[in-house]
């Protein structure tokens, strides 16, 4: 319900299932209030309609280690209550509702800044499981991304009534928790 001035990024070894949390994110706020699979081309280009009308987006394969530029270019996302979008065809001026979560294989795979209060970064050590578990892991959460698995609306519950409600009240304003990661 309120914009986090900051975002996520997870790193870690390919096919473990990071995006899987990303997935799950947009299933519990709702798959058409988020962009699902945005790539670097898209956040790099002239235009946002990427982030029009949404909540969430999931963005893929960052490997942007040391493009200062592109980092200051997503800032305003974290920290600014109105975005002026560049769609194709006009702009269009309009609140700022968006998250943003990242995944990448790279370690350290975006520029942080000494201080870093944009960015929650952390990197996986979790190595890739058997096919059987993924499978269990879908059967929870849902095969597709229409899909609501089992488990959704239980970690909804969950999130709802035991987790944020401890969240310190100024949580989504500060800055993000450091890591051994993000602290680099």
């Amino acid at each position: 319900e309120t914009r986090l001035t900051h975002g996520t990024l997870i790193s870690g070894e390919s096919g473990t299932g990071k995006s899987s949390i990303g997935i799950i994110a947009a299933k519990l706020i709702g798959v058409n209030n988020a962009n699902l699979s945005v790539d670097m081309a898209q956040v790099k280009g002239s235009f946002q309609d990427w982030q029009q009308g949404k909540r969430l987006a999931l963005i893929h394969e960052v490997k942007e280690a040391n493009n200062h530029a592109l980092f200051n270019k997503i800032k305003p996302i974290f920290s600014e209550d109105e975005q002026h979008l560049n769609i194709k065809h006009g702009s269009v001026d309009m609140a700022n509702h968006l998250h943003l979560m990242m995944f990448s294989n790279e370690l350290y795979p975006f520029p942080f800044e000494e201080g870093n209060r944009r960015i929650w970064y952390v990197h996986s050590s979790v190595k890739k499981r058997c096919p059987d578990y993924y499978a269990e892991l879908h059967d929870a959460i849902g095969h597709s991304t229409r899909e609501i698995g089992v488990e959704i609306p239980h970690l909804y519950h969950y999130l709802k009534t035991e987790i944020l409600p401890d969240l310190p009240s100024n949580f989504a304003y500060t800055a993000p928790p450091e890591t051994e990661w993000s602290t680099k």
